[in-house]
């Protein structure tokens, strides 16, 4: 018995043996296969699909692996426009076309006129091609598209209307505004939802020799259209993508307009139909159809693919993602209007398959957005003219007018013949910088009893300097190397990855620039700033007299609770506080007893609601530093000043407001930089409004980088930075020698 326990174990071990080297074998097949990196910022079922898919090519194929990688949609475009061009990053990933234009430029990617033949290009759905040609080049291999629609509560509207005519007449009756329901809701002050209006009515973006057209009639007459809707109040006043869900999904809307990104997001049992947007009659009785943005999902071959043998591989995985059987798979499982025609004809008749349909007949009357490295300066200049004239009622025509003129200013800056001098240039302005910074430190060394005195003091406290090494390391890393950089930027301009020598130009042309906003916004800046700092040190001192009373009852908890604005991040209250301020159902117009006023619609409301917001996240600061202060001050002060008689405000402005001093001083100085660089609030509750006149140097700064001009306006956004830094700079000097003052009064 017990020989063939023993027998049964050794074969055991021999089989697990084989195993486990049969695994290893694999490993090593699978570690010796040539790897292609897949980049997408896809999320939820799409994320879920795209993972199946490449685990089955995993699976099937010997030749090559391929490794996918989920990259969050907000830093997405920027991780590729950083990564690539120095040679990281993926060999493919999927995005939308828009910025083919710029990655073109760039080189961030690379045409694939020999992968998209004749045979694949017949094999799309008809007008997606058109989308990722880029300078008489493919550059993209469709996957998928997108475009908005018209969405519907059949139980309320049985039949898709046939004209915005018709549209209207079905929202009125089904819109009471006393209950909150509305008849027709979409995005009113945003262009990509502003567009069915603007193509149906024969409006443009670009000229027919590609320059901006803003101030086009038609486009004129497609904001009064939308002014007549809005006049209509089948629409709120201020809508955005949440609100719009939320309405259809509480049965308070009887159609919105948005795209197949919602369908996750309708909740169970509520009833929808999906179908192309109506028509639209012009003044001159022309019949169009209203024609969305469309936006082409495609797959892109990195620049940096220069390997012959590897660019065929990303090729392969490229055919094999977008090949019939997995187009179904994403049509089916993760709900994406695909673009291979022949998987169109699985689509059945269940629920997802007429939503499907409505997609692919808006398709045929849709306009692919254009990929022209222009197109980014376009948006927030016409989003800010749509806003003014829905919001205030000023003429389109002037509004876009001062829309294409800001346009026209702002690629002016970043179009410069000056020949580029490459990086080389860059990195020898940077190297000045930090020798520069280099030398200040050599001075404040000497001054401190020079390099002898620093290395004996080192010696003798290496200690504690060993606990600093850090903390300085990561100053030097993360603080002053890159405040150098961007400096340094500012004297160049830098479009899709060439840098060019302009010296003093970017400056130049903020402080002295025919349409330079500088001195504008810096007054909002500081009236901003001002304003906050003498709200949030009132309001802080008040709260920490009131809570500093012994007398009171539950301190401890009051204190709690005034801290937690200033424990909650930035960017959600802001969020909170923007709903709250919303005219149809926000709670602060609910409280003061008004109805509808939108307060974007002018300057100084929209400051008022980012000052009450950024008060509410500033003045537990304060009071915590104030409280502080005051239990440094002797009581018998007090006391003294009460027995010769001093009231409670003697006593204030004579004990406790000196002896606070020295204390707020430094809170204030702080508080003053956090405020003049705050960007959450002003970006997300007011975001500018109106026209951009609640703007700070912050958020300037950012458009520029981001918003404005061809290939990204760094140049010119450093610049900006730089001069913020050196006013900042000043005031603390200031602020310093006052505190000193201060101090020393004691």
């Amino acid at each position: 018995m017990n020989r063939v326990v023993v027998v049964g174990l050794l074969l055991c071990a021999l089989v697990l043996a084989a195993r486990a080297r049969a695994g290893d074998d694999g490993a090593e097949d699978a570690a010796a296969r040539p790897e292609i990196v897949l980049w997408h910022a896809y999320r939820a079922d799409e994320a879920a699909v795209i993972e199946e898919i490449v685990a089955g090519i995993n699976a099937s194929e010997t030749a090559f692996q391929v490794k996918v990688l989920a990259v969050p949609y907000d830093a997405y475009l920027d991780k590729i426009g950083a990564a690539i061009p120095r040679g990281r990053g993926p060999d493919l990933f999927i995005a939308a076309h828009d910025p083919i234009g710029d990655w073109a430029e760039a080189k961030t990617i690379q045409p694939i006129d020999d992968v998209v033949d004749a045979q694949t290009a017949s094999s799309l759905v008809p007008g997606l091609l058109p989308a990722v040609v880029y300078r008489g080049h493919v550059y993209g291999l469709p996957l998928a598209f997108k475009s908005v629609a018209l969405w519907r509560n059949p139980r309320r509207v049985p039949q898709a209307p046939a004209t915005l005519d018709e549209l209207m007449r079905v929202a009125v009756e089904q819109t009471n505004a006393a209950e909150g329901r509305y008849g027709f809701v979409y995005e009113n002050r945003d262009v990509y939802y502003h567009a069915p209006l603007l193509f149906g009515l024969g409006g443009r973006l670009f000229d027919g020799e590609g320059r901006p057209a803003l101030d086009d009639p038609n486009n004129v007459a497609s904001i009064e259209k939308a002014q007549a809707i809005n006049a209509a109040k089948v629409v709120p006043q201020e809508v955005s993508g949440t609100l719009l869900l939320s309405l259809f999904n509480e049965d308070k809307a009887a159609m919105i307009v948005t795209g197949p990104w919602s369908r996750g997001e309708i909740a169970a049992g509520v009833p929808f139909e999906v179908s192309a947007l109506p028509d639209v009659v012009d003044a001159a009785g022309v019949r169009r159809p209203m024609k969305p943005l469309l936006t082409v999902e495609a797959l892109f071959l990195s620049g940096r693919l220069v390997d012959p043998a590897r660019r065929a591989l990303a090729v392969r995985v490229a055919r094999l993602l977008s090949d019939e059987a997995r187009s179904v798979l994403r049509l089916k499982k993760a709900r994406q209007p695909v673009a291979l025609e022949k998987a169109w004809d699985s689509v059945g008749d269940d629920d997802d398959g007429r939503v499907q349909r409505g997609f692919r007949a808006q398709l045929d009357r849709s306009v692919p957005t254009p990929n022209s490295p222009a197109m980014k300066a376009l948006w927030s200049p016409f989003n800010l003219a749509l806003g003014e004239s829905i919001g205030q009622g000023t003429p389109p025509s002037v509004t876009l007018a001062q829309a294409q003129a800001k346009v026209k200013g702002e690629m002016a800056v970043v179009e410069h013949s000056t020949e580029a001098t490459g990086e080389g240039g860059f990195v020898v302005v940077v190297g000045a910088l930090l020798l520069l910074l280099l030398g200040w430190t050599a001075l404040a060394v000497r001054k401190f009893g020079g390099a002898a005195a620093l290395l004996s003091g080192i010696r003798k406290n290496g200690i504690a300097y060993a606990y600093v090494a850090p903390a300085l390391t990561a100053t030097l890393v993360l603080v002053l190397f890159p405040f150098a950089v961007g400096v340094g930027m500012g004297f160049f301009r830098h479009t899709w990855g060439t840098y060019t020598f302009v010296g003093m130009e970017n400056f130049v042309s903020i402080l002295a620039g025919a349409d330079s906003t500088f001195f504008r916004t810096l007054g909002v800046t500081v009236l901003w700033t001002a304003s906050n700092i003498v709200l949030h040190v009132s309001i802080g001192v008040l709260l920490a007299l009131i809570l500093s009373q012994a007398r009171l009852r539950f301190r401890g908890v009051y204190r709690v609770l005034f801290v937690i604005p200033w424990a909650m991040p930035s960017y959600i209250t802001a969020l909170i506080w923007k709903g709250m301020f919303h005219p149809e159902f926000g709670a602060v117009n609910a409280l003061l007893g008004i109805q509808g006023f939108s307060w974007m619609n002018s300057f100084w409301s929209a400051f008022a609601a980012n000052l009450v917001t950024n008060t509410w996240l500033g003045f537990p600061f304060m009071m915590v530093t104030a409280l502080g202060g005051l239990t440094s001050i002797p009581k018998d002060l007090y006391e003294a000043a009460a027995l010769d008689g001093a009231g409670p405000l003697k006593r204030f402005t004579s004990i406790t407001l000196p002896l606070l001093r020295p204390t707020l001083a430094p809170a204030i100085v702080l508080g003053t930089v956090w405020t003049f660089n705050m960007f959450n609030v002003i970006y997300l509750v007011s975001g500018g409004a109106p026209g951009g006149k609640t703007d700070i140097l912050v958020t300037e700064a950012f458009r520029w980088a981001f918003e404005r001009g061809q290939g990204g306006a760094f140049g010119t956004a450093a610049a900006y930075s730089t001069l913020i830094f050196l006013m900042l700079l000043s005031y603390n000097v200031a602020a310093a020698r006052v505190t000193r003052g201060i101090e020393g009064s004691k």
